[in-house]
């Protein structure tokens, strides 16, 4: 397939599927479309025909039967008997495989995909679709247009935050803020605040290894597994983990690995179940006890996204009015000013404390500036990320 041929329409109501496969096919096709409401598949394809239609099996939160999905796939080939639809799941075996092939499915993807496999089924389709056609007059080449790396990382960063928590759910017992700020404009730092209903809610924070397009993708990735397993498995944030990571570890290449937090946070009784797997511990001040060391949540295991079969331990932590839980990655911890000085993790102790009685999101802005501050406009190494949350 010539490079920047074939239009691709993408429908799944998960953002961060979405901007995966914007980013990586961004290159690959002349047009890729994405669409989050499926209920919009009969005016798009009235307005436009394509090569490929990838379409999620699941839309309903918590859903695995794909019974939508087929749905969906069934109006798609009663408007376009000759479409080629690849259907995706986060969900996938044989059995539902077979299933989409007797449906009229061309092919099945499971999410998270391997990259490959993707840019694979989307030559294949478009190769597919120009052998069946029988063109009456040559086709021009596509224009060669060359793409300015600048304008594609704005465009990728301008996706990604998007994919950041919006609207996170109110809690009564729990005052809390965050920040992300990418050294490249996009990059492989993730954090989430996930509803979990009733008053629960997950907390995640993650660092991909490396910098630029591939650890977004890697990271987009990630956020759609969790966002897909989290409310199925509550407080179980040790076999989640288990389960995330051997998903992520059978789709990527072994050289990539991920550093994540993650815990589940009971609103009523003021407990968080957290597992680390492989994270800078985040630090939790006892400022109902002055007197109080500091604590560090480091129970877990190894990374994620390097042994499939490992497992993850918990631990549960009693929080209190007053406490404040500091979450970071390292591009806080290890900001260099021209001096090649280390920011470190006791000036973010000392500041923290400093800010005690400030509100959350106030605490992050005093982070993030004291840091600016030390780096003395110094670009930034790593990506920067932190979470302050305040228990009343």
């Amino acid at each position: 397939m010539a490079q920047n041929e074939g239009k691709v329409l993408f429908i799944d109501d998960d953002e961060s599927i979405l901007f995966a496969a914007e980013l990586l096919l961004k290159r690959e096709v002349k047009r890729i479309r994405t669409e989050s409401l499926p209920e919009r598949i009969p005016e798009i394809l009235a307005d436009e025909s394509f090569d490929a239609i990838f379409l999620d099996m699941n839309f309903t939160g918590g859903t695995t039967s794909g019974k939508e999905g087929f749905h969906w796939l069934k109006t798609i080939l009663r408007l376009n008997p000759d479409a080629i639809v690849i259907l995706m799941t986060a969900f996938g075996d044989v059995e539902m495989a077979v299933r989409a092939i007797k449906h009229g499915a061309t092919d099945f993807i499971l999410k998270p995909w391997q990259n490959e496999k993707l840019i694979s089924s989307v030559q294949a389709a478009v190769r597919n679709r120009r052998a069946k056609e029988a063109p009456s007059e040559s086709q021009p080449a596509p224009a060669q247009g060359s793409s300015d790396l600048k304008q594609e990382l704005e465009y990728a960063s301008a996706v990604q935050a998007r994919l950041l928590p919006q609207n996170p759910p109110p809690l009564r017992h729990l005052d809390y803020a965050a920040v992300c700020k990418s050294a490249r404009g996009v990059g492989g730092d993730y954090y989430d605040f996930i509803d979990l209903g009733r008053d629960r809610m997950g907390v995640a924070l993650g660092d991909v290894s490396g910098k630029g397009i591939s650890a977004a993708l890697l990271m987009a990735s990630l956020q759609g597994c969790l966002q897909s397993y989290a409310p199925q498995h509550g407080e179980s944030v040790d076999t989640l983990l288990a389960d995330v990571n051997r998903l992520v570890a059978t789709s990527t290449d072994a050289s990539r690995f991920i550093t994540f937090f993650y815990g589940f946070y009971h609103d009523y009784t003021r407990q968080l179940t957290y597992v680390n797997a492989g994270h800078l511990p985040p630090m939790l001040f006892r400022n109902s006890e002055p007197d109080a060391e500091l604590e560090r949540l480091g129970t877990g295991g190894a990374v994620i996204g390097v042994f499939p079969e490992l497992g993850y331990q918990k631990a549960t932590e009693q929080l209190h009015p007053g406490d404040i839980l500091v979450l970071f990655t390292d591009g806080v911890s290890e900001a260099m000013n021209h001096a090649e000085e280390e920011y470190g993790e006791e000036r973010l102790r000392d500041l923290v404390r400093s800010k005690s009685k400030l509100p959350a999101g106030e605490i992050v802005n005093a982070i993030v500036e004291e840091i600016e501050s030390f780096a003395d406009n110094a670009t930034l190494r790593d990506d920067l990320t932190v979470i302050v949350a305040k228990v009343r």
